[in-house]
């Protein structure tokens, strides 16, 4: 896909050739869309077609995501920029990588998220802007942050990376090279209202499980002996 002239970039579907940068409204890119590494300061205006497999963006000069598609069946990858906010991504995506940017804010980041999320080396102070629940696992080693508070809901055996949070300040009792979800959650040290309802709803749990288990005992114990001790 060569860049013939700073408004012109090539796109090969179906033995035909577009310009992304005059795409129609409601193209449908069948497979991967990959410009990569083209040095693009700016994104083809892509917020009205869908791109049903990745969108891979990484290593350009980007400083924002306005005109990136907002329809991805994929993962959406855009590392290796100068991006400073998030804001044009789409809302819905597979994974999410905005690897080593120049991020201070994840306001903008989509709010549903099937896969991965990876926030790795950028400039952030806090988690806010994040969405509620991620689908995998979840990377924001090499920032600023001091907390994991904003932290979303996870599968109990995701994992989380942040390796210099912990190893740094500690705060966590661990370093954090990886760390399960569940066994966060329920770290005094990462107590929150949500995190204490849900370790207090894990406990009832486990308490009926015991006291079912007991019970099932107890009734195989009367079935094996009969009245006065003895053995059927």
């Amino acid at each position: 896909m060569p860049i013939i002239s700073g408004k012109y970039l090539s796109f090969y579907q179906d033995g035909k050739t577009y310009n992304l940068f005059d795409i129609p409204d409601g193209f449908v890119v069948e497979g991967d869309l990959d410009i990569q590494s083209f040095g693009l300061a700016e994104l083809p205006d892509l917020s009205r077609i869908t791109v049903k497999g990745n969108f891979l963006c990484q290593n350009n000069n980007l400083t924002s995501l306005k005109g990136a598609p907002q329809e991805i069946g994929g993962d959406f990858v855009c590392d290796g920029n100068k991006l400073t906010s998030l804001e044009g991504s789409p809302q819905k995506v597979n994974s999410f990588y905005c690897r080593n940017n120049k991020l201070t804010t994840l306001k903008g980041a989509p709010q549903e998220i099937r896969g991965n999320f990876s926030c790795f080396n950028n400039e952030l102070t806090s988690l806010e802007g994040l969405p509620k629940e991620i689908g995998g696992n979840f990377e924001c080693s090499d920032n600023r942050l001091t907390s994991l508070l904003g932290l979303p809901k996870m599968k109990d055996d995701a994992m989380i990376y942040c390796w210099n949070l912990g190893a740094k300040y500690g705060i966590y009792g661990r370093e954090m090279d990886g760390i399960k979800y569940e066994e966060l959650a329920e770290n005094t040290k990462f107590i929150t209202e949500k995190a204490v309802n849900r370790v207090a709803h894990k406990n009832q749990q486990q308490r009926k499980e015991e006291t079912a288990k007991h019970k099932a005992g107890f009734e195989a114990f009367k079935k094996k002996f009969k009245p006065g001790g003895r053995e059927e």
